[in-house]
């Protein structure tokens, strides 16, 4: 809706455009081609089914709050201080390594590396499974990709190198991560991120209320279309009920 509203109707028929949504229970995959959708699906394989892969399989008692937070926030460091950092170290990061609850340091050490294994395993069976939606609904090349969710943090790495593009919050720059190769244009939440951020009135962009406005750019998108909608229909209303009037007036003063 975003896109149509700002590039148009015409634009919209002309393209092949992919939608993809990562979100907690869902991840959703839709082609719009020619301005009607060709092609859609949305198995279970949201992040939070990730999770609880990780949690069976950890060496120690986590929670799913916890555990999220851990990797959200590692994510978040690493971004910091990296442009294009790929997928962290997990054991080297602190947030990673709060996790662990044993006492002894040697059996410390080793947990971390434990949980660092299954983390790295379980992210690699599920880029697997992202990987083949992505091949079974956007068969052909794509125009340009929409992508958001709240997990998109996580697989970023993974959809920058497969569509060999960097991450954009505008379309203005795209940038492929090797130049020498075919890219698709990737647009985070539609290039509205700022506009939901402010929205929000977050005092500072932390990457805690960026994930907000991640999550929040779908609904705010939606109900900015609706509201542009009903102040169309109020004008056209506006518009009928002055002709109106004028035809009136014209009418009494014939008379």
């Amino acid at each position: 809706m975003s896109r149509v509203r700002e590039k148009g109707t015409k634009w919209f028929g002309k393209q092949r455009l992919g939608v993809l949504m990562l979100g907690d229970r869902n991840c959703t995959a839709l082609c719009f081609e020619s301005g009607i959708i060709k092609d859609g699906a949305s198995p279970l394989i949201g992040f939070s089914f990730l999770l609880d892969r990780i949690i069976e399989d950890a060496p120690c008692l986590l929670n799913r709050e916890q555990l999220s937070g851990a990797i959200f926030t590692g994510i978040a460091d690493v971004k910091r201080k990296q442009d294009y950092p790929g997928r962290p170290q997990w054991q080297e990061l602190e947030s990673i390594q709060s996790l662990a609850t044993a006492r002894d340091v040697n059996l410390r050490k080793s947990e971390i590396k434990d949980i660092d294994k299954v983390i790295t395993m379980r992210a690699m069976e599920w880029d697997a499974k992202l990987k083949n939606l992505i091949r079974q609904v956007f068969s052909k090349s794509l125009t340009e990709l929409h992508i958001g969710g709240g997990s998109l943090p996580f697989f970023a790495t993974m959809i920058e190198e497969y569509f060999n593009c960097a991450l954009n919050n505008s379309e203005e720059g795209y940038s492929p991560i090797n130049m020498m190769q075919p890219f698709t244009p990737v647009l985070v939440n539609a290039g509205i991120t700022d506009q939901v951020t402010e929205a929000l009135q977050f005092k500072s962009i932390t990457e805690i209320e960026s994930a907000f406005a991640t999550r929040f750019a779908d609904v705010f998108g939606l109900i900015k279309g609706l509201m542009a909608e009903e102040t169309k229909r109020n004008r056209k209303n506006q518009a009928k009920g002055q002709k109106k009037r004028q035809k009136i007036v014209a009418e009494t003063t014939r008379r």
